[in-house]
């Protein structure tokens, strides 16, 4: 075994992903900041001030902790991790995580069904010292390898080193909800949760012509590609493995649509029953939650699900001033968030967009890194 290096300081004190958004009030705090947990890692070189580096640059993602591990041997390698704790926020769950002195991992995101999968592993003999997800997703893909990722219902990007075959693995969840770019640059393979943690690693990066093709086509670059040539994204529903060989791509899953004939109200009793439990299903978490509520249909029916738990629900809702609002096509929907919350009997916390949202512009751009033409960015931050 070769000798390691921990760099691991005590711990201090992102589903549907367009439709459901819940969260913790230290969550909240961290978007405020730009979001979840980061994770980034290097095979080929393996510096701890460049793996610091990767990792600090992604702060504002977890302010709960941070970790980086370096493996000496051939090739070298390291792993590192910015936590926003939502499961389990002891130290137990601290990132990287090791299994046997030999697996390694690093993971953003989140596994709604993760109690039953431990449940499984412990009937099978395995044994746990934390109460996270982390520590089951490494167990997984040790008993199992690959397979193991169609057992997974959550949200997800994640490595996992090797330190005995010394090779990489690297998987993203099904719909892409959690970001995972990568780039191998003069003999050094790295992967980051955001393209910032890669940039430097790259002596002059340049911009990918095609995808900004892409872009002006459908306001957004599609994967594999992204703004930059050197940098990929793993595609959604994609496990990658990378060692002596390279980079091999599998994807694992993809959408299937088989039309039903069922009646109106069979349909309206299947997708009550499906938004239901999908709802109630992600709020596994050991922090405080919350959601979105626009007015709309879709954050009507989450907040309704999430009260049928019978916990009461923060809400959050961001409005437009009555002057801009005069400039909008579509109209104010405020106000059916208030009679939602009312009904509901919510938390209800509003609040209406200033002239000054100008200044978060900056802000938003650096946190989107890639071109997204989406309007509703500035809301949403």
């Amino acid at each position: 075994m070769s000798p390691r290096h921990s760099l691991l300081p005590p711990v201090g004190t992102e589903t549907l992903p367009v439709v459901l958004l819940t969260f913790s009030s230290r969550l909240s705090q961290a978007r405020e900041k730009g979001g979840m947990c980061g994770i980034c890692g290097t095979v080929g070189r393996a510096s701890p001030a460049e793996l610091d580096a990767m990792t600090d640059s992604m702060i504002h993602r977890g302010p709960d902790g941070r970790g980086v591990t370096v493996f000496d041997g051939d090739p070298p390698a390291g792993l590192g991790n910015r936590r926003l704790a939502i499961i389990d926020p002891t130290p137990a769950g601290a990132q990287p995580m090791a299994f046997g002195d030999r697996w390694w991992i690093t993971y953003n995101g989140e596994l709604y069904n993760f109690r039953e999968l431990r449940r499984d592993l412990e009937n099978d003999g395995e044994r746990f010292a934390s109460q996270c997800d982390t520590e089951v997703l490494l167990r997984l893909f040790v008993t199992q390898g690959p397979r193991m990722l169609e057992l997974l219902n959550g949200i997800f990007a994640f490595a996992v080193w090797d330190d005995l075959e010394k090779r990489l693995f690297l998987a993203r969840d099904r719909l892409g909800v959690k970001p995972l770019y990568h780039t191998n640059i003069k003999g050094c393979f790295a992967f980051a949760s955001e393209l910032r943690a890669l940039l430097p690693l790259i002596v002059t990066p340049s911009l990918d012509e095609t995808a900004l093709a892409d872009y002006l086509t459908f306001l957004w670059v599609p994967d594999p590609k992204t703004a930059f040539r050197q940098i990929r994204k793993l595609p959604p529903g994609h496990f990658a493995w990378f060692d002596s060989d390279g980079l091999r791509v599998e994807q694992y899953w993809d959408l299937h649509f088989s039309p039903e004939e069922r009646s109106e109200d069979e349909w309206r009793s299947l997708v009550g029953e499906a938004v239901t439990a999908s709802v109630q299903r992600q709020m596994v978490s050991d922090v405080p939650l919350g959601s979105f509520l626009s007015g709309g249909v879709d954050s009507s029916a989450i907040v309704a699900a999430m009260s049928q738990t019978g916990e009461r629900v923060s809400t959050y809702t961001i409005g437009f001033s009555k002057a801009d609002l005069e400039h909008e096509i579509v109209p104010d929907d405020v106000h059916y968030a208030r009679r939602v919350s009312q009904l509901l009997k919510t938390d209800y916390h509003e609040t209406i967009l200033q002239p000054d949202v100008l200044e978060l512009l900056p802000r938003t751009v650096w946190h989107l890194e890639e071109p997204v033409a989406d309007p509703a960015a500035i809301s949403t931050y």
